[in-house]
């Protein structure tokens, strides 16, 4: 814990006013704050939070890590690029390491040299940073004459009720920020960092015929990763013509299964795998590619014991037989296989497995998503507590993203575990960390409505029972054809009728009811949470 005092306010500060300038300079002076000026210093996507690091503590490990992408150089079997949210993501780390010790006051400097890369960064801090002692400031007028910082600080608006006090008059755009690229190798080293920029400069080129297998391979993994299959098959098709042996051209087979596989291309999967088993000859190709390459086939073109014995024989491997992506990878497709099979606690343990590698890869999206699955599954599993505490992190990580949705979602699941485990502490924490955030997440009735259940759960932790009632109703007023409100407007009635000591049989019937209207992968859970409550009911 902080042992010094509070930086006041909120955490991202935009002053217009000498007299505000004045006013947080004398406030750093009275805390004793430490000052950290970002500012470009070269034109690397990640200059502005390189120059923090100058001559404090562990800067030479953030600034090599941004210098060289999120994890270093891509290694030549991955079929996906880094997540660029892990640059963000250590650039956090790193203040809040520095915060430990004395409150830390950002600066952000000369915001019209930025590249988009290092805004999305601050953009990243503004939702993630929740400590008390770290303040960002900017130049309100500098930041709104530049023509990326608006949009940013538009989006901020938006989404957290940011309020900008805007200058009088507005330069004009200025060049497109993909003209910052020129040459072939800015490309390779900036789309191998993630960066926004180069990818949209990457795909948009026309002179494929000065294009290298790398090239090939950024452009394939760009066109992956945007969901553009016909570009996929574009550049897998060059990549292999230009490959210069067999792992390369097993990499781009790669890529083409995985867009096959979105696409559910099942004669494509089996031609693609055979001309894999070629390229596996190559005693180069490290194992566990190749187990991976055989369990993405046979996800689709036999029966999913083949898919599940090669996984399982992947994680059997030894290290060096096996990166930690392709680790990661096996361990969140096994958990597929496993919950479609109804194996809940094997799933659980093979997600947990998984997010170890994918912090430390930087992987800070897939990590996100695994948290929401792992946080449901644990929920479901008789285990609310942890499910709550583990749906708690991946909200604040989906807010960071700005994946507002994703957000909610986990955070009245949090909350509804953390009351089904009668720890209405933690409900409460939970809905007020996160509860306002659904009113920004979009007008759609599933968005909007997820603002009632988080107030209905805050209202059950503090025992206003008819609060939670009417929004019970709110929840199922105009939502015929969202089974899961119902499903949840259901869970609340009856967890206010066992409060109220009523009769809880014709409550369970109305649960039950409605949970056999629910799709996919939502009734299962709908049903193992169902038997918590009623375990819960009959405790208390």
């Amino acid at each position: 814990m902080n042992a010094h005092p509070a930086i006041p306010g909120p955490c991202v500060w935009l002053l217009s006013s000498p007299s505000a300038w004045d006013t947080w300079k004398r406030l750093a002076e009275r805390i004793e704050a430490e000052k950290l000026f970002a500012m470009p210093l070269s034109d690397h996507p990640f200059s502005p939070w390189i120059s923090l690091t100058e001559g404090r503590a562990q800067g030479s490990r953030l600034a090599d890590r941004l210098a060289n992408g999120q994890r270093g150089v891509l290694t030549l079997d991955d079929p996906l690029l880094p997540d660029p949210r892990g640059a963000s993501e250590a650039v956090f780390q790193w203040l809040s390491e520095q915060a430990l010790e004395k409150n830390v006051i950002l600066h952000i400097l000369r915001p019209e040299h930025w590249h988009l890369d290092s805004i999305d960064t601050f953009l990243y801090l503004a939702r993630r940073l929740e400590t008390e002692h770290i303040a960002i400031l900017a130049d309100a007028t500098a930041l709104m004459r530049a023509p990326l910082w608006r949009r940013v600080l538009e989006t901020l608006k938006n989404e957290i009720g940011f309020s900008v006090e805007s200058p009088q008059s507005h330069a004009p755009d200025g060049p497109d920020p993909i003209d910052q690229v020129q040459t072939d190798g800015s490309i390779k080293q900036f789309a191998s960092c993630g960066a926004h920029h180069a990818a949209r400069a990457l795909l948009e080129r026309e002179d494929l015929l000065r294009e290298t297998w790398k090239i090939a391979r950024f452009r394939a993994l760009l066109s992956l990763s945007a969901g553009d299959d016909a570009a996929v098959e574009l550049a897998t098709t060059r990549m292999s013509s230009l490959a210069p042996n067999s792992r390369v051209r097993a990499l781009s087979l790669r890529i083409r299964m995985l867009s096959m596989h979105r696409l559910g291309n099942v004669e494509g999967m089996v031609a693609a795998v055979e001309a894999a088993r070629h390229c596996h000859a190559d005693p180069s190709i490290p194992r566990g590619w190749v187990c991976l390459d055989e369990a993405l086939a046979h996800s689709l073109i036999s029966a999913p014991q083949s898919h599940i014995r090669w996984l399982d024989l992947l994680l059997s491997l030894p290290d060096a037989d096996v990166s930690l992506s392709c680790r990661a990878t096996a361990f969140i497709w096994r958990a597929a296989a496993a919950y479609s099979r109804g194996e809940g606690t094997f799933a659980a343990d093979a997600l947990s497995a998984a997010l170890p590698i994918l912090d430390q890869l930087g992987e800070v999206t897939r990590a996100t998503h695994v948290r929401l699955r792992l946080g449901l599954l644990l929920s479901a599993l008789d285990r609310s507590a942890d499910g709550a505490r583990m749906l708690r992190t991946a909200a604040a990580s989906a807010i960071a993203l700005g994946d507002m949705n994703s957000a909610a979602v986990a955070a009245t699941e949090a909350a509804c575990a953390a009351a089904t485990n009668g720890e209405p502490a933690l409900m409460a924490q939970v809905a007020a960390f996160c509860g306002w955030k659904a009113e920004h997440v979009g007008a759609e009735i599933r968005a909007a409505k997820l603002h009632y259940q988080i107030t209905a759960y805050a209202a059950l932790a503090s025992g206003r029972l008819d609060d939670v009632l009417d929004n019970a109703s709110y929840l199922e007023k105009d939502a015929y054809d969202q089974p899961r409100l119902c499903f949840e407007a259901a869970i609340l009635r009856l967890l206010v009728a066992s409060r109220q000591r009523f009769p809880t049989k014709p409550y369970v019937h109305a649960v039950t009811s409605r949970s056999k209207m629910l799709g996919g992968e939502e009734q299962p859970l709908a049903l193992i949470r169902l038997a918590h409550i009623q375990d819960y009911l009959k405790i208390h």
